[in-house]
């Protein structure tokens, strides 16, 4: 008789796409959004049970029984709550927050300001609602203080549990350089390299062309654009054409186009009606856009190096990156537009430290 055949191996347990999606979300939360938003409002939906996100709330179930056993725990206190019953009723929450301003499904974070813990009164909760964004993330899962530490005690043990990100991808090859041939023994000798000349040299000088920016280009090579149709023999462009000229070449640059990306998600949350500021679009990227956008663009997706440039540092370098790679887009001559996002010179002068106000990502 013939040998029995070994048995199948085991099934691998690989977690389904959107999971991955929302593992990786979380990788980065506590160091880019400062929220946990891809944990927070798919549960905020199951506790309301309104069927919003009802995918994310089925992998984050399947992901873990801790979801449903806690799930069910915050569904009780809700409905022996007078308070917060009401809000289990359907479209109670989304209408709130609708009249406040557009985005639902998505549940905005709290303000910081409105932690407790600022006033030393970590077991008391967050404020229900906030004043422009309605029910927040905190406000709805902190009315019971116990219950929303345990929440945060799992989505750490989460954190904690995934694997390492995987390693950088090797550079690649240098391109071989072909050396230079052999001068012929009868060609003259090369002329003599000349010094550089002192800055006093150029002083009235005839240019015949400006450089405005010096970059990294492709294969780390120096990138210096230069713009010889506006300058003018003997003196300098008029200031602020030649750079609007060189940054619409510069477009293409991806840390550029990766900003204007964020800049544009982050309008199109924020709204149309009224202009913004500098400030409140890097605000908005930081809290509620990056994440998003980063992972599943697929453009961004594609070049991981992006992400790790606009990432790297703290939290305030990646507001301060951010706040230049747009302040780049109009290179300081207000009022312009940009593509889809239009610049005002009236905000962009205002006092309050605000650098550039961008507007209403029309067009």
């Amino acid at each position: 008789p013939l040998p029995m055949p070994p048995p199948p191996p085991p099934p691998v347990d690989v977690p389904s796409p959107l999971l991955a999606v929302l593992l990786e979300r979380l990788r980065h939360a506590a160091t880019v959004s400062r929220t946990y938003s891809c944990v927070f409002v798919p549960f905020a939906h199951a506790l309301l049970q309104d069927g919003e996100m009802a995918a994310e709330v089925a992998a984050w179930a399947a992901h873990d029984p801790a979801w449903a056993a806690l799930l069910g725990r915050y569904r009780e206190f809700f409905e022996a709550s007078p308070r917060l019953a009401p809000l289990l009723q359907p479209n109670t929450v989304r209408d709130i927050n609708l009249a406040a301003q557009p985005g639902w499904p998505y549940i905005e974070p709290a303000p910081e300001q409105e932690d407790p813990a600022l006033r030393g009164r970590q077991d008391e909760p967050w404020p229900l609602q906030s004043p422009g964004r309605g029910f927040t993330q905190e406000g709805l899962l902190s009315q019971s203080p116990r219950l929303f530490q345990e929440l945060q005690f799992v989505v750490r043990r989460w954190e904690q549990a995934l694997p390492p990100p995987p390693p950088p991808p090797p550079p690649p090859d240098p391109t071989p350089v072909t050396p230079p041939r052999p001068p012929a023994p009868d060609a003259p000798p090369p002329a003599p390299r000349r010094p550089p000349l002192p800055a006093s040299a150029l002083r009235g000088a005839s240019l015949d062309a400006f450089v405005q920016m010096v970059g990294e280009g492709p294969g780390g090579r120096l990138w210096a654009p230069v713009d010889h149709s506006l300058t003018v023999s003997g003196r300098l462009p008029p200031p602020g054409r030649s750079m609007q000229h060189l940054l619409r070449e510069a477009e293409a640059g991806p840390r550029l186009r990766a900003a204007y990306e964020l800049a544009v998600a982050a309008l199109e949350r924020l709204g149309h009606s009224i202009d913004h500021s500098l400030p409140a679009v890097v605000d908005e990227i930081a809290s509620s856009v990056l994440g998003d956008v980063m992972y599943d663009h697929a453009h961004l997706r594609r070049r991981p190096e992006l992400r790790e440039h606009l990432l790297r540092g703290t939290e305030r370098e990646v507001r301060a990156r951010l706040a230049g790679l747009i302040n780049a887009m109009h290179g300081g001559g207000l009022p312009t537009t940009h593509r889809r996002i239009r610049f005002d010179a009236a905000a962009h002068g205002g006092g309050g430290g605000r650098a550039a106000a961008a507007a209403g990502g029309g067009g």
